[in-house]
């Protein structure tokens, strides 16, 4: 919760005041565009400009070498950004009515995404990066080779208490993903699939984090997998398409994210209250 009033003063102070107010009638989307999709892993050759990422934990098995790799490994960071339509940019309260985060895995997976836990959190930034100015394309600030573990910069943040997730196996996401098609064998699925996250906006941190978001105008999440990586190599894993993908086969489409917004009144219309430059 001091992340989010931080963010909000941040807002503030940077020169930031309340605009004029245009009534809204009807559940309206916030507009959110997908600015940063960057795979993070210690060995990613190519930071931010990847056409896929894959999602994994990392276990040591009997007689590895001690490693200091996390155990949320691989995964991919995902930074959007948010600006309220102008029928929003009101005075009335508002509140979040629904939020979702999606993307679409690779055909022919062979991971059963009935028994693999695909999670999201909420993205940490610091002490080496911030939100504001991160691009994706920086250096990996993590774990390797040498032990122990380094905390990950981004990171995965635990809901339950706000701390680093990338090593706790018992952390809480802020939600789970549900495939819309289900494992069918030895041979994968034969087309793309869609994994949507359905955000709880009615759990006060998760409200209060998308609150501090469209604030900010700036909304950062990480996709990741308990899926385990036994050693080093394999294959088989959640494989995102990324934004950088020019040939991404239809219907599947980078990921993307959806806030809708209505009157905190459902009898009034609905309206917004905007942050902009003064």
């Amino acid at each position: 919760m001091n992340r989010i009033i931080r963010k909000l003063a941040a807002c503030v102070s940077a020169g930031f005041v309340l605009s004029a107010v245009i009534p809204a009638t009807a559940e309206t989307d916030a507009t959110v565009t997908l600015s940063v999709d960057r795979w993070y892993y210690p060995f990613n050759g190519t930071p931010g400009t990847r056409s896929t990422g894959s999602m994994f934990a990392y276990v040591a098995q009997p007689g590895d070498p001690v490693y200091g790799f996390n155990y949320r490994d691989g995964y991919v960071i995902l930074k959007f950004d948010v600006e309220l339509p102008l029928e929003f940019q009101g005075g009335d309260p508002y509140v979040i009515k629904s939020a979702s985060l999606e993307f679409w895995d690779q055909p022919s997976a062979n991971w059963d995404p009935l028994a693999v836990d695909i999670e999201l959190f909420a993205a940490g930034f610091g002490p080496t990066y911030s939100e504001a100015t991160w691009a994706g394309t920086e250096g990996f600030v993590g774990g390797g080779l040498t032990a122990p573990p380094d905390p990950r910069d981004p990171y995965p943040r635990n809901l339950d208490d706000d701390s680093h997730a990338e090593d706790d196996t018992n952390a809480v996401p802020w939600a789970l993903g549900d495939p819309d098609d289900v494992y069918t064998g030895s041979g994968g699925l034969s087309e793309p699939f869609k994994v949507v996250f359905d955000l709880d906006v009615n759990d006060p941190t998760i409200e209060a984090e998308l609150l501090a978001d469209i604030a900010s105008g700036v909304s950062s999440w990480i996709v990741c997998s308990n899926l385990e990586l036994g050693g080093i190599g394999g294959t088989g894993f959640p494989i995102m398409y990324m934004s950088e993908n020019g040939s991404i086969p239809s219907p599947a489409t980078p990921a993307s994210l959806r806030i809708v917004l209505e009157a905190e009144d459902n009898q009034a219309p609905e309206s917004e209250v905007v942050l902009a430059p003064s």
